[in-house]
């Protein structure tokens, strides 16, 4: 029959089928890209979640609630199975989507719950109340005199002022107001975040201590309005922050970026190492962030740490050889950094001498598997 308030119809294909709104186009077209997108992070759960997130906001401002998911997985299956076709939707195929509805679903209904509830609310309301009573060079004082109970290795990581340990705390708690009221920009926004942790020298374990230094913050500003609302909605958000920073710091973090943070070229050099000599170069020339293929050699500059860049430039360019082959890093060195001199020239000019010296005139004819090269060797010899 027909719906209420969509008078609108087709007669195609033999029966009366309603006209979907446009809200019920965009709805449609949000959950099939959830589904597609999620299934192609199957293997993923941690970026899954992410994403959940994210589109049950979008769902609960269209009206979607939590009573409404287990109707919308009925639909969904009964979709997949008349679009695939009853004999290709076996039950093999009818338990793995079981297993995959069964975890998403949940997601879900506790996200849907959760807004629901008005978290996303409570914590913008308790943190307006904070900044309007505190001032900030005493919010500074505080969540210093917390950090140092609850995480005193982390004080190293940020030697300021106590005004600026206040200015400190209203970026953290911002941004976790923003995953809570605009998770789609906020998870934008969390891989440059995740970066500028590693740089800091941020560990995923210093989360916890951290966040219990922001929970104690927020209960001796806020005095009785932390009560089991407030409480609750801090701690699920904070939850769902952390678990995703520590998700991009343990992929982002390494020996080699940890020897860029301690700025020391013996550290960083003990992290090389390990490094296969066929895989030496790369390692110098790039690593992984959180997916992204960050340079070494230009993080080490940016940072100031121009005695790790000597050492990059150096070692990449110094030729190196095993029972296997000759290794020189020059190929890989400008493969990654096509803008090398000119970066040099313009940051660091005393590097630019190092590269020329690292550099080796060769004909571009070969001869065999070998080319002319003009080539000076120094020896000493102890006898």
């Amino acid at each position: 029959g027909k719906r209420a308030g969509n008078t609108e119809g087709s007669t195609t294909g033999g029966g009366w089928k309603p006209t979907p709104s446009d809200q019920e186009l965009i709805l449609g077209q949000q959950t099939w890209t959830m589904i597609d997108t999620l299934i192609g992070l199957v293997w993923e759960p941690e970026v899954q979640q992410e994403k959940v997130y994210v589109t049950a906001s979008q769902f609960f401002r269209r009206g979607m609630r939590s009573g409404h998911i287990r109707m919308l997985g009925d639909a969904l299956r009964g979709a997949v199975a008349e679009a695939v076709g009853e004999e290709r939707f076996d039950e093999t195929a009818r338990n793995a989507w079981e297993w995959f509805w069964r975890d998403l679903s949940s997601w879900l209904v506790r996200e849907l719950d959760s807004l629901s509830a008005g978290v996303p609310d409570t914590v913008l309301r308790t943190w307006k109340q904070v900044n309007a009573t505190v001032e900030v060079e005493n919010l500074g004082e505080i969540f210093w005199t917390q950090v140092t109970y609850e995480a005193p290795e982390q004080t190293n990581l940020y030697r300021l002022p106590l005004r600026m340990w206040g200015f400190l705390f209203k970026h953290i708690v911002n941004m976790l107001v923003l995953s809570a009221r605009q998770p789609e920009r906020f998870y934008g926004e969390l891989f440059d975040l995740v970066i500028r942790h590693i740089r800091y020298g941020v560990r995923a374990e210093f989360l916890n201590p951290m966040g219990k230094a922001i929970m104690s913050v927020l209960a001796e500003t806020l005095g009785d309005a932390w009560d089991d609302v407030a409480i609750d909605a801090w701690k699920t958000v904070f939850r769902r922050v952390a678990n995703s920073m520590a998700r991009g710091l343990n992929l982002g973090a390494n020996s080699v970026t940890h020897g860029l943070v301690s700025g020391n070229v013996e550290a960083f050099e003990k992290a090389l190492s390990v490094a296969p000599r066929e895989s030496r170069a790369d390692w110098l020339c790039k690593v992984d962030c959180n997916g992204l293929a960050i340079s070494p050699l230009y993080w080490a500059i940016d940072d100031g740490k121009l005695t790790i860049a000597e050492f990059i430039l150096g070692d990449l360019l110094t030729i190196r050889v095993d029972m296997k082959r000759y290794y020189y890093g020059r190929q890989e060195l400008f493969e990654y950094h096509s803008d090398l001199l000119q970066e040099l020239a313009s940051k660091c000019p005393k590097l630019v001498q190092v590269v020329l010296d690292g550099l080796m005139w060769h004909s571009k004819e070969k001869s065999g598997r070998k080319v002319r090269t003009p080539l000076s060797l120094s020896l000493s010899l102890s006898l």
